[in-house]
């Protein structure tokens, strides 16, 4: 197969080898013909010969008069100059024809070297050192020996100098009027990603091909802001990007279509001052991003950007203007959330070894980066071991890490003394040191059964990431990567207009550690919606035409998962399914709120290998915490109609239609997403063979959420549907 995938690219590039040469030859051969001049050598002598004939008439004769003489020559001198205005009509028409074919000529050359543009792509590169001062990556072209300059993040680029194997070089080349190639917007790509290096720029080519036809070009911003948050805002330190969908409604390919941004420079923000759009074919739209960026330093405020447009024949839209907001650096703030021992029976004793955990969160509004946290032991108190400093990275609001420390206290131990030192890279967010409240001879609180409460702000309302011993949250288990696979993850524990979901936030956050970990998605692949940001726009701008996952798929038929956490409800009038917003309103539903059948079948209708519905939700009006969502209890008792799965879609519900979706407060999660996750960690393989089949995942969740919840006196049976109960969902790691 190998060998036959070779041998048709190989087959291409001499394809493509021979007609370069066959246009390069012809170019040639047209412009040896420019230097073509007027031959009027031999009409001269026709002329001179012409006038001389007309000339040569017979002397007046012996019975002519003068008159008739003179009438004579006088038809001889309007007879020259009859002669001499027809040659010169015949120079000047040869001369005009002559124009006239270097005209043709030069429109020849001109639509040849059109044509000869094309897309051109090597791995013949190298990186220089990266400047992380000015984020620029340098790239050595060999093909053209010169240098250009990626502008990337230090983390991309380390993650790009790190797979050099996976990327290669795409640019966009032409031949020159001296048959040598320009190239022009290089881009560094690979399967999963393209990066912008040097300039964009389109050229300038003033002659029209034969039958050229214009494009009609309409841009139409979109209505807000990308960012990570969600609040319609560019915060401190945060990414994001402006769309513009550019539409042709004419007849003709827009060609070398280029946005130019400018806007009143400000202290803090930067955004792309071009982007380069390449063709749109009649009838197509394309989204473009202008990437956004804004430091710590930014305020509150507005920005208007005024965007322009280039086409290569000058057919571009009538120019736009977006204005955004942008929000100052809100602070990170790092506490230690929770702490134990694992010892053999729950005490520390002198001489004998002790394992703390100790959970660092960051219960701020801000991203706390550069994270490391530093034990400070007392007298007596030793490491087993050297911990100088742990790094856990960066920590974003709500997120934790553990640090695990193996102590010992020996003999002379009167106490035991333990502090945790917890640095940020910007000194001012790293708090004064916390001792740990641990004493020797006496049971301490453990990793399986202490909730300690932590020092916060009084403005936060993240809640401590308590609770150590749940097993699921622990030791995520490695699977297979596959990276062709996307999430799509969606989490609402607090309503704006309804009651909150217990522990819907924590499924979420969890949830997304096993798409990464033990299903293999890359984390880039992943899309999340958490508590405000899945609004009702949020959710629809996710699927559908034009959609941010349809767009991140393309036409690469991948692996698609997808999970919910929050309330579903039925629609009173129909008895449909729905799934409820973040900004849902229960009394106006079918405007409010989500179908889920629409979400069926616009999962279905993205070009896909396989798709996997995964919903702790239920559809009876009731909720986690045996409330109603509706006055007097009016849906109970309704019969919900859900829809069915697609052709090649798995899907997990928490609960038949009109039963409760349960939490499960032990473990500080919904009862199905406990025992889905605890599935996905290992405990579904019945037969120990290191992959989780749907039918094994099924049977676990059904058999032990039906059992828990009848513990609970509680009724609740999963209800789990698919066309191929043997497809492997998950394949452990060795």
């Amino acid at each position: 197969m190998k060998r036959i995938l070779l041998l048709i690219l190989c087959t291409v590039f001499i394809a493509q080898a021979v007609a370069n040469q066959a246009v390069i030859e012809r170019i040639r051969a047209l412009q040896s013909l420019m230097s073509m001049r007027t031959t009027v050598v031999n009409l001269d002598k026709e002329r001179e010969q012409a006038i001389a004939n007309a000339r040569n008439i017979p002397p007046k004769g012996e019975f002519e008069d003068t008159v008739s003489y003179q009438r004579r020559l006088a038809d001889v001198d309007r007879n020259i100059e009859r002669i001499t205005q027809d040659y010169a009509n015949r120079e000047e028409g040869m001369r005009q024809a002559l124009a006239h074919r270097r005209g043709q000529i030069e429109q020849e050359i001109e639509g040849l070297l059109i044509a000869s543009k094309e897309t051109y792509s090597s791995r013949n590169f190298d990186f220089g050192t990266y400047d992380p001062d000015n984020q620029k990556l340098p790239i050595m072209i060999r093909d053209t020996g010169a240098v250009q300059y990626c502008q990337i993040s230090p983390a991309i680029a380390q993650y790009v100098k790190t797979n050099i194997s996976r990327f290669q070089l795409r640019a966009e080349r032409q031949l020159n009027r001296n048959l040598q190639w320009e190239y022009r917007n290089w881009e560094l790509f690979s399967d999963n990603a393209a990066y912008a290096i040097g300039e964009r720029s389109v050229g300038t080519i003033t002659a029209l091909p034969e039958g050229y036809r214009p494009p009609l070009l309409v841009a139409e911003p979109a209505e807000r802001i990308f960012e990570p948050s969600g609040n319609n805002l560019l915060d401190a330190e945060e990414s994001g990007y402006l769309a513009i969908n550019l539409t042709n409604t004419g007849d003709g390919l827009a060609i070398g279509v280029e946005l130019v941004v400018e806007g009143e420079a400000q202290h803090g923000l930067s955004w792309e001052s071009s982007v380069f759009v390449g063709e749109i074919a009649p009838g197509q739209s394309v989204e473009t991003r202008i990437n956004v960026a804004a430091t710590d330093v930014v305020s509150d405020g507005t920005v208007r950007l005024n965007i322009s447009f280039r086409e290569l024949y000058g057919f571009y839209p009538d120019p736009v203007s977006i204005t955004f907001g942008t929000a100052a650096l809100q602070a990170p703030n790092l506490v230690v959330a929770d702490y134990g021992i694992d010892s053999r029976d729950g005490m520390i004793r002198p001489n004998e070894a002790v394992t703390l955990r100790v959970r660092i969160q960051n219960i701020g509004g801000g991203r706390a980066r550069n994270v490391t946290a530093i034990p400070e032991l007392g007298e007596g108190v030793r490491t087993i071991g050297s911990v100088a400093a742990a790094s856990l990275g960066d920590l974003g609001p709500g997120e934790f890490s553990d640090l695990d420390l193996e102590l010992i206290a020996n003999r002379e131990a009167t106490a035991f003394p333990v502090s945790i030192r917890i640095s940020e890279l910007r000194s001012r967010y790293s708090p004064e040191p916390v001792p740990l409240n641990l004493s020797l001879q006496t049971r301490q609180r453990t990793t399986r059964d202490f909730a300690i409460t932590g020092t916060r702000s009084q403005d936060s309302v993240i809640s401590l990431a308590t609770g150590l011993s749940i097993d699921i949250e622990e030791n995520i288990p490695r699977g297979i990567r596959n990276p062709n696979a996307f999430g799509v993850i969606i989490g609402i524990e607090n309503y704006v207009n309804t009651s909150s979901v217990p522990y819907a936030e924590r499924d979420a956050n969890f949830m997304k550690q096993y798409f990464i970990n033990t299903l293999g998605i890359p984390e880039y692949n992943i899309l999340s919606l958490i508590n405000q940001q899945a609004t009702l726009s949020g959710i629809d701008q996710l699927f559908g035409e034009g959609g941010r996952l349809p767009a991140r798929v393309r036409d690469t038929n991948p692996d698609i998962y997808f999970y919910y956490a929050g309330h579903g409800a039925p629609d009173m009038q129909t008895q449909k399914a729905y799934l409820v917003p973040n900004d849902g309103r229960l009394e106006n539903i079918q405007r409010s709120c989500y179908p889920l059948d629409r979400l069926y079948t616009n999962l279905e209708s993205i070009p896909h290998n396989s798709v996997t519905v995964m919903i702790d939700a239920c559809f009876s009006g009731s909720t986690r915490d045996d409330g109603t969502l509706f006055e007097n209890g009016r849906a109970i008792g309704l019969h919900i109609e859900t829809p069915p799965a697609g052709q090649n879609m798995n899907v997990f519900s928490a609960s038949q239609p009109s039963q409760i979706s349960w939490a499960y407060p032990e473990k500080n999660h919904g009862l199905f997403s406990y025992f889905l996750m605890k599935g996905m960690k290992g405990e579904a393989d019945t037969n120990s063979d290191r992959s989780i089949t749907v039918a094994e995942l099924r049977t676990y969740v059904q058999q032990e959420v039906s059992r828990v919840a009848a513990v609970l006196e509680k009724d609740q049976v999963p209800q789990i549907d698919t066309p191929d109960p043997t497809r492997v969902l998950i394949r452990l790691a060795e």
